[in-house]
């Protein structure tokens, strides 16, 4: 399993906290999600799966890490 590991700016604490809650109890959000798999297609690697959300940073506003398992020989 390759993985890749995406950073997207939170607009805030609020809606970081907010994410954080959604995907520990397994929900998702389809617009982070579609934002995630672009930035992973521009570094031309083709998605396996949905990306996972794997925490946060503590910078103001929160940068939210993102972890997506790609196709281990796709891009360079």
């Amino acid at each position: 399993m390759a993985l890749i590991r995406t950073e997207l700016t939170a607009a805030g604490r609020e809606e970081a906290r907010r994410l954080l809650a959604v995907y520990r109890k397994g929900g998702r959000e389809p617009a982070v999600e579609e934002e995630v798999i672009a930035d992973v297609t521009r570094l031309g690697k083709t998605p396996r799966s949905r990306p996972r959300l794997a925490g946060t940073t503590d910078h103001n506003p929160p940068i939210l890490l993102f972890d997506t398992d790609v196709e281990p020989d796709s891009g360079h």
